[in-house]
């Protein structure tokens, strides 16, 4: 589990032993991430503020060092993340 408790916008990373690494192609806001890699499954919570979408906040959430991208759910919904080479992308 990594969080960004800070409501600024903040860069961000997390890596774990088994060499996922979770990230974005910007900074995020208020973030909870949580994986489970038994079950393969990730859990992203993200609420930047509606003044913070100025260019800097991240668009996309990136995966890296998996074969398969896992089960993702996005503030509550399912979402699909999109292969792009050895790196998954999952639209915020």
């Amino acid at each position: 589990v990594g969080y960004n408790p800070l409501p600024d916008p903040q860069m961000w990373k997390l890596s774990t032993k088994d060499g996922a690494v979770f990230g974005a192609d910007g900074k995020l806001g208020l973030l909870r991430v949580e994986y489970r890699p038994g079950t393969h499954e990730l859990e992203i919570s993200h609420a930047p503020k509606p003044e913070q979408n100025d260019g800097n906040i991240a668009r996309h959430f990136t995966i890296e060092g998996l074969a398969d991208a896992p089960q993702i759910t996005l503030n509550g919904k399912r979402v699909e993340a999109e292969r792009d080479g050895k790196i998954f992308r999952v639209v915020l």
